[in-house]
């Protein structure tokens, strides 16, 4: 059977290939198109013919297999439904097989004829022949010998399994069934793991055709030699025989790889470059094509990136390679990019939701996703993912974890870097909050924001400043007091980041020299910003990195490759593409970007100099020429060409006009024969000097031009007249000045060269002798600078051609030509004599003029030197040079001297003042002034503006002045217009009287410099700018304010301007607007021009509607403010504007014009006062606009409202009301409105419609839902928590106010549980309602029972709160509160007011004779017997007076008052009496205390208290006696000497000490014990009495301050201070003789504070119907009702 199988299949294959030789062996006289067809055919039946035989082949295996079972089948009977199972199981896999077989060989072969289609198209139809036969040989032997091949099975090739194997399966399916395993289970896993084996073979080792042969294993090996493979032995194949299977091996191999080693990319970016990577390894020794790499990346991406190559694939169509380069760009551009990466990381780390404690598997997944990007943030090619390293980034990551794992986190993960100027180290640290930073003076307290605590902190103290480093700099020596010493054991604890700016701002700086160090005030102290190091003695190590910016825009360390080029296809003209190659050139941070890409960058790009003026592209043009002409000449001389328009009309010969302005000239020397003399010295000079050369003659159709020449005058110059050469004469209606470019303006601000000109002390000034002519002119264009002259300059010989050899007056570009050409001289002598010689030529020079300031004359020598030399370099030479220092002018050649200088001898001489740029200059005081000739111009337009106009005032020196006189003009010519015509008369005097003061500004001198030295030193300066306006005028002014190294501050004059309004005049407002502008402008010229940096710019102005437009955020303005506003806020900031009153501006001046005489008295020079003060921190100060609403420069505000109507009633609206009556009625009245509108009502009985006003009374029903509704909504507002807890669960927190009350909900209110459910009382008793004290319903309740008790205690008021049913929550403090601030208790029971005890009056503390003052009161009265009559006797009342110490103090008594009225003790009058004189030449006077205030004269009340316990005592004696008035005065003579006998201190026990200190030892100069003194004679007494008085007077008065005065130190009552009443107080006024229910009303009018500041006095009016009356009371009279702010 076997043989059978075999011989069939051997047929099979000779005929397949015999018919494969048949189709390729056509006739060779066959076209080629034929042969072309029968190929195709011919490879399409040789596929199917293998096809056929691979089919038989299989059948073959399987038919043998079948055989064997047939055989167990007769053997094995008893399984024989098994078998046949397996064997119909059998006969379907065959199929299969074969279909499998048939449709891999059809695969290959489609493959096969592509890729030797080519191959074969090339060979001819003989070796075609030749091939077939030889292949068919082949196959043929193949067959024949297969049976006989020797087969080399062992175990050892199982255990080295090195070489490749082939593997039959038909072998190894009979291998299956030899063996013990019969399973059909095990016949499939192992017919599966040999086709896995044979995809894994090498294709170079593959057969084309399998062997036709059966292996079997012996039934004796092992399990594991069972799964080694049969190997045949290889030794009797050839090369030869196994390539023709390569390709069918190929296919398997590369089909094999594809489906088991790709996955499908997600669309993650995170993933694509792990997916990228798998898929070039599984594809990348396959050989694909272009199209198949395609192909598999559409299977195996994505659906959104599948989709970007299916587009561009689309687009590619016939060019698969460009099409899988741009995929790749593509994918990378959108999935691999840095950017991409990390924004789809940080997007899945903020979708993370917040984690709770049992979301194992959730926190599981947040760590796996950590470690991804932190090995994501270990590859450098995602830089942002640093970003998770700072706090920032990281506190959103731990939030996310559960509570108790934020804080373990934190300690255990919290790894950061800490970086300042000392370096950086990495440590960890924990969280920290709640901590505060304090000054060492206590002054300043900051709160720190969140802190990391770590274990370690840097420690590098080496950039600390300490005072010495402070004393080493002389600007800094003021600031080491306040810098104190480092101390090496203390220990860095804080250290303060940016994240707390306010640490960090600067509150006062203090500057040096450029390369010093310089000191900030911050608010923990002065730090030292610099090198710290004294005198450098440590060597700084610093670290530099240089930045590159890669192709794609990115910075990187590393050096970019140099060495590539870009290509780039470009569409040529004529339609076909062309290959440029571009070198590589790294000039911009885009270079890599695409050229679209880069459309558009730089549009919106801003500069500073945006809003500068702009140069011409004529002024280009002409920079051009200079730049490729411009050159110097053997001779060093600079040579320049004439700039000529491009394109420009050829220039007529002109001669003939020359000649006619030539004789016209000569005609006007002939008449003028000084003129013509000078004209002719100067022609004579030209020729000399070789300025000017002989033409030669002009060749046919050559061009040239003549220039007409005239003289002028300079006006300071008379005696020097100046040729001019005419090039802006005309001829055919063209001239030289029309062709030519006049090239940009490059010449310096003359008011910046005379800013600078003022800044240091040293000044120096000096010229360019003949600067035009300096510069020659090009060769060739020599011709167009021709003019006419006669020879020998002899006016009666004839006419010669001549023509300058130099630029020339008079030519438009010839400026342009020198400053440019002195600029580049001055640049090519920079390397030689330094950078700062060009800078001084480019920066300090105006045309030829140069002007500067040095700090020292050492540096102005050398730098004038240097430029000197520099210059001369180039055959230009610097004289007229003037200095305010005689050391500079000394050291320069007197020829080299300005004019008036060379031969003066620097002694006592005067100074000749030099004049430069308009400006008079003494040179030896170093100051401004000004020369205006005295001329009498007509009173006429052109004489008047001649007048105005010849004061040249560039700085504004006297704008205050000018402005006046300009007024005059505008105001004389408003009616006549004729430059000739006379002016009306009625102003002549006015205008008289105003050029007449003129010549008083020879008296006016102004310091050059702004400051008394030079400012380049001054540590800290400010640019102070004021602004103001009047109706015809406004004027701004600046001032330079410095702080000097010693504190002093100085103040110099700026600049000044001063400008008339124009007509009509506009608005106020507007014109003070205006004035800001011209502030704004002023002070950006200053700062462009001054090169000097002011710490700050500040602004002043005394309109305060012009600060609130600046300061305005969202109003609207019309047109006209706001473009002027906008230009304020553009170049300044609203917190830079302040406001100064009208007498402290010295703008002002500049509107209101003063006149020549009284300007040095001004504020004009100076400033104003407030500016020498200290500099201190700006108070940002807020302006408000004024009257917005009727502003007419602000735009109408039209507001609209928008009106919602909430569905609750919100208890803040209850707050309106103050009693609850009144609230309750108003809720009523809106449920009986709502009730009006609804079908259902509370009431039956309502019978109301519609909104009304509503005439009835709240029916009980109403109220009762009033009441509800205002506490239910007070209850729901405080204890929202506690309503919602009740309502669900019934419940409230342990940690709520009401738990100790049981509440619970009735009807929708809460109430007090409690534990009295089961008292027989009523319910709303038991449990009352609950009311928050904070709610104002609590105080409108509280107030209402109040009054209800009639203003009774707290008590009382408390029971009536409760009877009612409410439980307010904290009721007694709330209750309290009210009835302290209760008006009617304070008017029942309030306390009289008082005040700390007031300190003794200095009569009492003074030691000053007896009675010089006096306090008096009169007390009795008594009665006394007068007279006896008959009846009885007369009786009459007396009163006694006190006198208890020249001035009087009394009560208001008004017998005090008469008696001082009497005695004029008032302001001296005429006619008064002599005592009236003496008592007002002593100095008497007589002061009151107010009424009713006895307490403050405490000193003789308490006397009189003493005399009349006294007094009762001896009429105790005496009651039954008659009283007479000698025995009274009797008595009071005894009552005196009692009372002055009192000891005034405690009596003393010391034995050394008998005196006892008493009223009387003053009065009487003796003490009251007698001393024992020795014998004296009576000349000794004579001698001695007056010591003995001065003895006795010393002793008591030293007595008197030592114990008597101590007695008075303490305060007895009145210890605090209490509150000042105030005017506007309502206070109850006390009326002794009245009930307290009766005591009136009143108003405190006014106070009288003492000198403390404590008010025990006040004024209070009070009215009774019509009456008002006015008191003057101490405050112990008084009752304060409702203070003012109540």
């Amino acid at each position: 059977m076997d043989q059978q199988v075999q011989e069939e299949l051997l047929e099979a294959n000779m005929q397949t290939e015999g018919s494969r030789g048949k189709e390729r062996a056509p006739s060779e006289v066959s076209s080629k198109r034929s042969l072309s067809s029968s190929k195709s055919s011919v490879a399409s039946a040789a596929a199917k013919a293998r096809a056929s035989a691979e089919a038989a082949r299989a059948k073959m295996a399987f038919a043998k297999r079948q055989l064997e079972m047939k055989k167990e089948k007769a053997r094995l009977e008893q399984e024989r439904a098994t078998v046949e199972a397996n064997l119909e199981a059998l006969e379907l896999e065959r199929d299969a097989a074969a279909a499998l077989a048939e449709a891999e060989v059809l695969e290959a072969a489609a493959m096969e004829r592509d890729d030797n289609r080519s191959e074969i198209s090339t060979l001819s139809s003989h070796v075609i022949s030749k091939r077939t036969e030889e292949y068919v040989k082949q196959q043929t032997q193949m067959s024949s010998d297969f049976s006989t091949l020797p087969l080399n099975i062992s175990s050892a090739t199982c255990a080295q399994e090195s070489a490749p194997r082939l593997i039959d399966k038909s072998q190894s399916m009979n291998a299956a069934y030899d063996g013990d395993t019969n399973t059909v289970q095990e016949r499939n896993r192992l017919y599966d793991s040999e086709r896995l084996q044979s995809t894994r073979l090498s294709p170079y080792n593959l057969p084309h055709s399998l062997p036709n042969a059966a292996f079997k294993a012996s039934p004796h090996q092992d399990p594991a030699s069972k799964r080694c493979t049969a190997q045949p032995d290889t030794r009797y194949y050839s090369q030869s025989q196994a390539t023709p299977m390569l390709d069918f091996a190929k296919f398997i191999a590369r089909r094999e790889l594809v489906t088991t080693g790709l996955t499908k990319f997600d669309d993650n970016p995170e993933n694509f470059r792990a997916w990228e990577s798998s898929f070039v390894n599984a594809t990348k020794d396959l050989q694909l094509s272009a199209s198949e790499e395609l192909d598999l990346l559409v299977k195996w991406l994505g659906k959104e990136s599948s989709d970007h190559v299916r587009r561009i694939r689309a687009v590619y169509v016939t060019n698969p390679q460009a099409a899988l380069q741009m995929s790749r760009t593509r994918l990378h551009e959108c999935y691999a990019t840095p950017e991409v990466i990390e924004r789809a990381l940080f997007t899945r780390l903020d979708n993370f939701l917040r984690l709770s404690p049992k979301d194992n598997v959730k926190l599981r997944e947040l760590a796996d996703l950590l470690m991804e990007i932190l090995a994501a943030k270990g590859d450098a090619y995602l830089p942002g993912l640093a970003y998770l390293d700072t706090p920032r980034g990281i506190t959103p990551i731990v939030e996310k974890l559960p509570s108790s794992l934020q804080e373990k986190w934190l300690y255990a993960g919290s790894r950061f870097k800490t970086r300042t100027c000392a370096g950086s180290m990495e440590t960890a640290g924990r969280k920290a909050v709640g901590f505060q930073i304090e000054t060492l003076d206590g002054k300043t307290c900051l709160d720190l924001p969140p802190l990391i605590e770590c274990n370690e902190i840097m420690s590098n103290r080496s950039e600390i400043p300490t005072p010495e480093v402070a004393l080493a700099h002389p600007h800094l020596k003021t600031v080491a007091q306040f810098i104190p010493k480092l101390d090496p054991d203390a220990q860095i604890l804080v250290l303060l980041g940016r994240d707390m700016i306010r640490v960090h701002k600067v509150r006062q700086q203090i500057n040096g020299p450029h390369d010093a160090p310089f000191a900030q005030r911050l608010d923990l102290g002065w730090v030292i910003v610099g090198d710290v190091c004294i005198e450098r003695a440590n060597k700084p190590m610093v670290s530099v990195f240089k930045t590159h910016i890669l192709d794609n825009g990115r910075p990187s360390l590393l050096t970019p490759c140099q060495s590539h080029i870009k290509v780039k296809e470009k569409l040529c003209h004529g339609g076909e593409h062309k290959s440029g190659v571009f070198p590589h050139a790294f000039n911009h941070a885009t270079e890599g970007v695409q050229a679209e890409d880069k459309l558009g960058l730089k549009v919106f790009d801003r500069t500073k100099n945006d809003n500068k003026p702009a140069m011409s592209f004529e002024d280009e043009t002409f920079l051009e020429i200079m730049q490729a002409e411009f050159h110097q000449d053997e001779q060093k001389n600079w040579v320049a060409p004439l700039p000529f328009r491009s394109p420009r009309p050829l220039l007529p010969n002109n001669r003939e006009q020359a000649l006619s302005r030539l004789n016209s000239l000569r005609r006007t020397l002939s008449r003028n024969l000084e003129m013509k003399k000078q004209f002719s010295a100067f022609m004579e000079k030209l020729f000399q000097n070789h300025h000017a050369e002989r033409a030669p003659p002009i060749y046919e159709d050559e061009e040239c031009w003549y220039l007409p020449i005239f003289g002028v005058y300079h006006p300071q110059k008379p005696g020097e007249i100046r040729v001019v050469f005419d090039s802006s004469a005309q001829y055919q209606g063209i001239s030289l000045n029309n062709v030519l470019l006049s090239g940009p303006d490059l010449n310096n601000s003359l008011l910046g060269v005379l800013l600078r000109f003022r800044k240091d002390r040293i000044a120096i000034m000096a010229d360019i002798q003949q600067m035009f002519y300096g510069f020659l002119v090009k060769e060739d264009h020599r011709n167009y600078l021709r003019f006419l002259w006669y020879c020998d300059g002899n006016l009666s010989k004839e006419v010669v051609d001549y023509r300058m050899r130099v630029h020339v007056f008079g030519n438009s570009p010839s400026p342009s030509v020198a400053i440019y050409g002195l600029w580049l001289a001055a640049k090519r002598g920079e390397q030689e004599y330094g950078t700062d010689t060009s800078h001084f030529v480019n920066r300090h020079f105006y045309v030829d003029d140069g002007l500067v300031s040095f700090p020292t004359e050492a540096e102005a020598i050398d730098l004038l030197k240097r430029t000197e030399e520099s210059l001369s370099k180039s055959n230009i030479k610097l004289h007229k040079i003037a200095s305010n220092s005689v050391k500079v002018m000394q050291t320069f050649l007197p020829e080299d001297l300005a004019s008036g200088l060379q031969d003066l001898n620097f002694g006592n001489e005067s100074w000749p003042a030099q004049r430069s740029l308009g400006l008079y200059w003494d040179i030896k005081s170093d100051t401004f002034t000004f020369k205006v000739a005295a001329n009498n111009e007509p009173y006429t337009h052109r004489g008047v503006l001649s007048v105005v106009n010849s004061l040249f005032d560039p700085l504004g020196f006297v704008a205050p002045v000018t402005i006046r006189g300009r007024a005059l003009v505008r105001e004389l010519t408003k009616e006549v217009h004729d430059w000739d015509a006379v002016f009306p008369e009625e102003k002549e005097n006015m205008w008289e009287e105003w050029k007449t003061s003129l010549q008083k500004l020879s008296n006016l001198h102004i310091t050059r410099t702004y400051l008394d030295y030079s400012l380049s030193n001054a540590p800290y300066t400010e640019l102070c700018v004021f602004s103001d306006a009047l109706s015809w005028a406004i004027g701004a002014v600046a001032y330079l304010r410095a702080l000097t190294d010693e504190g002093e501050v100085k103040v110099g004059f700026v600049l000044g301007k001063a400008k008339l309004s124009p007509r009509p005049e506009p608005s106020v407002p507007r014109l003070e607007l205006c004035g800001a502008v011209l502030a704004v402008e002023m002070a950006e010229h200053i700062l462009d021009e001054l090169d000097h940096k002011p710490n700050a710019v500040k602004f002043f102005c005394d309109s305060k509607v012009v600060l609130g437009y600046i300061y305005n955020q969202s109003r609207r303005f019309f047109v006209y403010v706001h473009n002027r506003v906008q230009r304020i806020r553009q170049s300044t900031s609203p917190n830079q504007w302040s406001y100064v009153p009208t007498v402290q501006n010295p703008a002002d001046l500049a509107t209101r014009s003063v006149i020549t005489s009284q300007l040095n008295d001004t504020i004009w020079f100076t400033g104003p006062s407030f500016l020498y003060q200290q500099p201190q921190e700006q108070q940002c100060e807020f302006f408000e606009m004024v009257n917005p609403e009727t502003d007419a420069e602000v735009r109408p505000c039209v507001t609209s409202f928008a009106t919602r109507v909430e569905r609750s009633l919100f208890s803040e609206r209850f707050q309106r009301f103050s009693t609850w009556e009144s609230l309750l009625r108003a809720v009523s009245f809106l449920i009986h409105q709502a009730c009006s509108h609804t079908s259902s009502s509370i009431s039956t009985s309502h019978t109301c419609k519609g909104w009304h006003q509503c005439s009835k009374i709240d029916t009980p029903e109403e109220q009762t839902a009033a009441k509800r509704l205002i506490l239910l909504h007070a209850q729901k507002e405080l204890y929202p928590e506690e309503y919602t807890a009740l309502q669900r669960n019934g419940k409230v927190s342990h940690s709520s106010a009401l738990w100790n009350l049981d509440p619970y909900i009735d009807d929708g209110l809460l109430r007090v549980g409690g534990r009295l459910k089961h008292a027989s009382i009523e319910s709303e008793v038991k449990n009352p309602i609950i009311i928050p004290k904070q709610s104002h319903v609590a105080k409108l309740l509280v107030s209402y029972h109040h009054s209800k008790v009639h203003h009774q205690g707290r008590q009382f008021t408390e029971g009536a709160i409760r009877q009612a049913g409410l439980w307010i929550v904290g009721g007694k403090r709330l209750i309290n509160s009210i009835l302290h601030r209760c008006v009617a208790c304070r008017r029942l029971r309030g306390k009289q007011e008082v005040q700390k005890m007031a300190d003794l009056p200095p009569e009492r503390l003074s030691t000053s004779p007896p009675f010089t003052y006096v306090g008096l009161d009169v007390f009795g009265p008594w009665t006394v017997v007068t007279r006896r009559t008959r009846g009885g006797v007369a009786e009459n009342k007396r009163r006694a007076i006190l006198f208890t110490s020249k001035q009087l103090r009394s009560d208001r008594g008004t017998n005090f008052i008469g008696a001082s009225q009497e005695l004029g003790m008032q302001p001296a009058k005429e006619n008064q009496t002599s005592l009236l004189k003496y008592l007002h030449e002593n100095g008497c006077t007589w002061e009151f205390n107010p009424p009713h205030a006895s307490h403050m004269g405490g000193a003789w009340e308490r006397m009189i208290g003493v005399t009349r316990r006294i007094l009762d005592g001896m009429l105790l004696q005496k009651k039954h006696a008659h009283l007479t008035h000698e025995v009274l005065c009797t008595l009071m003579a005894e009552v005196s000497a009692i009372i002055n006998a009192r000891p005034l201190v405690p009596v003393s026990a010391d034995p050394y000490s008998p005196f006892i200190l008493t009223p009387a030892m003053l009065l009487t100069q003796k003490p009251i014990v007698p001393v024992q003194f020795e014998n004296y004679t009576e000349k000794d007494l004579l001698k001695c009495q007056w010591k003995r008085v001065q003895a006795l007077a010393n002793e008591f008065w030293s007595r008197w301050r030592k114990e008597y005065i101590s007695t008075l130190q303490p305060r007895r009552k009145w210890h605090e201070t209490h509150r000042n009443l105030h005017p506007g107080d309502v206070v109850l006024l006390k009326q002794v003789q009245s009930p307290r229910n009766d005591w009136p009303l009143g108003l405190i009018t006014s106070v009288f504070p003492g000198n403390d500041g404590r008010v025990r006095k006040v004024e209070v009016r009070t009215t009774s119907g019509s009456n008002v009356k006015t008191f003057l009371r101490p405050i112990s009279d008084v009752i304060l009702l409702l203070a003012k702010e109540e």
